[in-house]
């Protein structure tokens, strides 16, 4: 019996056994080259899909049978489509690869004007005539020789992303391939948002697959910006391209001008000429003016913004809305005022921030309703049974914000904490959990219903703990299933895992959600436009998400991915 032959029989023994084996000894057996090597990442993709969908008790069992036997029939079909040249090699080695060097080119101003975006470009390649090819030189240029491969990814990143002094954008792909014959860019739009002087890290990834696994080694560049408030000079001088036209100048000197004619003279003139040039020259300046008009408007709403950001707090915000309603910071002066209302509502009820709670107790016990259903999951499940004691996420503003009377008085031995049902042993997040402190964001604002969403903890396994805060008519209750619904159509699903409730806010349920983070790449990846809750009794609302909330959900799933890169 030859090698091949042994590999299937094999191969089909452990179909047989499930498809958990089958999945293993194929990725043991596979060139990561071969064309059945992405046969089999499809079918190891839909198995994953499928068990999150398990877990998460969005599928039947009947149902999950069915789709587990299709995969052990496409896995059969793959075992007959085999061939030698996509196995490993027998002895087990493989074709080693030399070490690859090219260049890098990238350019990032030293200097830099305050709320001023500049260019900055990163351009990869083998060779250095690549590198320069439709190139203008700057003295900020640097060229360096460095590992390379076939794959690349680039990031431009602050020091310190807490307190970041860059706001950083790209349009490019973080990660692309390496041509031959050609140069591989990326462009970042900087703006400095502090002035002084502040790292900026680059980041070049080299991405190389060994053992059918994906491995990075990272090569960090690291430059030193000064901003400053006042423009900054051009360096240089600029180069003119030919037009194509030239303009001949001689020493001859002028003809005489003829003297002016007499007023009547002027005016008979210009009545024969007709109005059509006059009104041409009164639009003239009015578009001009009105260009200089709009020129100053938008200096001084950036001088008004800016003195917003130093005064800070109401009085700096609301001033700013107040003289510039529609102006082009109205957003981001809106959703801080709207953050300190929810600080003040707080104080006046005297309760914690979930920030303000220590996030250790959160590790060590989880509480869910008698009767509740708990269900065992593998190392990379997002099931979790949750703690007794909860940090208590702030109180949600209802639109439009009511005046109501203060909370009663609570009766004697009434504790002023959240309720919390019987804790178990087993805590939300499994292993070490560590806390994103991030703050909370509205997503969904009507008359009679208001939800908020805090990245609360991940642990060591990049699971990732969220707090839905609702303020309303829904009451939250464990098993409750949430439903992320975006743009494309695509769900995004998970269950309430634990609720917390508060006596002086009888409106408010705080609700403990796990995902994963292939979840929260394709929240990242497409807009999420709506949100669904269903109940024991099959009963689901949906509420479309306001428009800052689309764009606050997008931004913190950014700086939490960047958290569970970091975590690596």
């Amino acid at each position: 019996m030859s090698r091949l032959e042994e590999i299937i029989k094999t191969l089909k023994q452990y179909i047989g056994e499930g498809v958990e084996a089958a999945l293993e000894f194929l990725e043991t057996i596979l060139h990561h080259d071969s064309e059945r090597y992405n046969d089999f990442i499809q079918i190891k993709s839909r198995y994953n899909s499928l068990q999150r969908e398990l877990l998460l008790g969005v599928l039947e069992h009947s149902t999950y049978d069915i789709s587990r036997n299709n995969i052990s029939k496409a896995l059969l079909l793959l075992a007959e489509e085999i061939t030698e040249k996509d196995l490993v090699p027998e002895d087990g080695a493989t074709e080693k690869k030399d070490d690859k060097h090219g260049e890098i080119l990238y350019h990032v101003p030293e200097l830099m004007q305050l709320n001023h975006e500049e260019k900055c470009t990163v351009r990869l390649a083998y060779v250095v005539d690549q590198l320069l090819r439709d190139w203008e030189k700057h003295e900020e240029d640097v060229i360096k020789n460095i590992r390379v491969s076939e794959i690349m990814a680039v990031s431009l990143l602050n020091l310190d992303e807490s307190d970041p002094p860059f706001a950083i954008r790209t349009l490019s792909e973080t990660v692309q391939f390496l041509d031959k014959d050609d140069f591989t860019e990326w462009v970042f739009y900087v703006k400095p948002i502090k002035t002084g002087e502040f790292p900026l890290m680059l980041r070049v990834s080299v991405i190389e697959m060994i053992n059918n696994k994906e491995y990075k080694k990272d090569i960090v560049l690291e430059e030193q910006i000064t901003v400053q408030s006042e423009e900054v000079p051009q360096t240089g001088e600029a180069e003119f391209k030919a037009a194509g036209t030239s303009i001949a100048v001689g020493s001859t000197p002028l003809p005489p001008q003829a003297p002016p004619a007499a007023p009547a003279a002027q005016v008979e003139k210009a009545g024969k000429k007709g109005l059509p040039k006059v009104a041409g020259a009164l639009l003239t300046t009015a578009a001009l003016a009105a260009a200089g008009y709009f020129g100053v408007v938008y200096y001084q709403q950036e001088v008004a913004w800016n003195d917003a950001v130093k005064t800070g707090g109401k009085a700096g915000y609301g001033a700013y809305l107040k003289k510039y309603p529609d102006g082009r910071h109205q957003d981001e002066a809106q959703m801080v005022l709207d953050s300190l209302q929810r600080i003040d509502s707080l104080q006046e009820l005297s309760l914690l921030t979930p920030d303000e709670d220590g996030t250790a107790a959160m590790t060590d016990s989880t509480a869910t309703e008698a009767g509740s259903e708990e269900t065992s999951t593998p190392d990379n499940a997002t099931g979790h049974k949750p703690p007794p004691k909860t940090s208590r996420p702030a109180v949600q503003k209802a639109e439009p914000l009511s005046v109501k009377p203060g909370p009663a008085p609570l009766p004697k031995g009434t504790s002023d904490k959240p309720i919390v049902p019987a804790a178990t042993s087993e805590p939300l997040l499994r292993g070490k959990t560590y806390a994103f402190r991030m703050p909370k964001f509205s997503i969904v604002e009507t008359t009679n219903q208001n939800f908020d969403i805090k990245f609360f903890q991940y642990n060591q396994y990049r699971e990732i703990l969220l707090v839905l805060t609702g303020l309303g008519n829904i009451k939250f209750s464990p098993g409750m299933k949430v439903a992320l619904i975006q743009e494309n159509g695509n769900e995004i699903f998970s269950q309430i895992k634990y609720v917390a409730t508060t006596p002086q806010a009888p409106d408010r349920y705080d609700g403990y959600f796990t995902i994963v983070p292939d979840d929260l790449d394709l929240v990242i990846r497409e807009k999420v436009k709506s949100i669904r809750l269903t109940g024991s009794d099959n009963k689901s609302r949906e509420y479309t998400l306001s428009r800052s909330g689309c764009r606050n959900l997008l931004s913190n799933a950014k700086k939490a991915a960047k958290l569970l890169e970091e975590q690596k």
